[in-house]
């Protein structure tokens, strides 16, 4: 195996790389969504903006290799993103907070393992 200058295997640094990408990606999306969700009752800036940015993080979480001790919490939080577009589809005000806060709970929980993340 071939070392970067940090001692860390190149294929170890890809890894480490494609997994903060998929976090900084998850966490834009989120956030963008978060930020248009405010505007709920405008339309074409409000949910219209916030729906397709919820399904982009899904589409991350979902879709991301992520090795075997991350999958279960990814999941988790493609599932959690997946039930809040179909509360912000059915304009559930007061399901939307609720669902909000484990969901971001989720995110926070797989963007720590990421951190944390070491070749097993």
């Amino acid at each position: 195996m071939s070392q970067h200058a940090t001692g860390i295997d190149i294929e170890t640094q890809t890894i480490r790389n494609m997994l903060w990408n998929a976090v900084i990606n998850l966490d834009l999306q989120l956030y963008k969504g978060s930020v248009y969700k405010l505007r709920w009752g405008s339309p074409g800036v409000g949910l219209d903006m916030a729906i397709p940015c919820y399904q982009e993080a899904r589409r991350t979480a979902g879709e991301t290799a992520w090795p075997g001790e991350l999958a279960a919490t990814a999941a988790d939080l493609a599932e959690r993103i997946g039930r809040y577009i179909v509360t912000l589809e059915e304009r559930d005000v007061t399901s939307a907070s609720g669902q909000h806060s484990k969901m971001m709970g989720s995110f926070e929980a797989l963007r720590e393992q990421v951190r944390a993340w070491r070749v097993g």
